[in-house]
C-alpha cells in the first residue's frame, strides 16, 4: 500500500522495486484524497491559479509546463531549473546548474507564456557560495546584481 503521494513519483525500491514481490499493490486512501485534489485543482481551478515548480531538470518538467501554462494565472520556477530559464532570458547565471540543451526551449517556454498573458516569474535573489560545502560562506545576490 503506498500512500506517500510526494515520493510515488520515484523508482525508488520503496515505490516500485517492492512491487514485484507482491500480488497486489494499491494506493491509500491519502494518496486517494491528494489526487482527488490535485484533479480538481487542474480541472475546475479557482482563480487567481498559481503554480509553483522547482527541481534540477527543465527536461523532466517540460509536459507539466506546458500542461499548466493553459491553466495557471502564474507559473513560478525556482529550484536549479530557474537558471537555465535565467539564462534564455538573457540572465548572467555564472556557475548554476543549467541545461544548456534546453536553453531554447526555456526560450520559448518564456515566449509561449508571454502569448499566453501568463505572468511566469523567476528568482530575483540568490544564495551563492564558491563550492557546495557545509563551510562555504554563503553570499546573498539581489536583482540587478551578477551572478558570480
Amino acid at each position: 500500500m503506498n500512500d506517500a503521494f510526494g515520493a510515488a513519483h520515484r523508482a525508488h525500491a520503496s515505490t516500485v522495486g517492492i512491487t514485484r514481490f507482491v500480488q497486489k499493490a494499491a494506493a491509500g486512501l491519502l494518496m486517494e484524497k491528494e489526487l482527488e485534489y490535485l484533479g480538481k485543482a487542474l480541472h475546475h481551478p479557482e482563480h487567481p491559479f498559481v503554480a509553483i515548480l522547482g527541481g534540477a531538470k527543465v527536461g523532466d518538467k517540460i509536459g507539466v509546463i506546458r500542461n499548466l501554462m493553459n491553466k495557471v494565472d502564474i507559473l513560478i520556477i525556482g529550484g536549479g531549473m530557474a537558471y537555465t530559464f535565467l539564462k534564455a532570458h538573457g540572465e548572467q547565471v555564472g556557475k548554476s546548474l543549467v541545461e544548456e540543451d534546453k536553453v531554447e526551449l526555456a526560450r520559448q517556454l518564456l515566449q509561449e507564456s508571454k502569448n499566453h498573458k501568463l505572468k511566469f516569474l523567476l528568482p530575483v535573489d540568490h544564495v551563492v557560495a564558491e563550492k557546495i560545502d557545509a563551510n562555504a560562506k554563503p553570499q546573498i545576490i539581489s536583482s540587478g546584481q551578477l551572478i558570480p
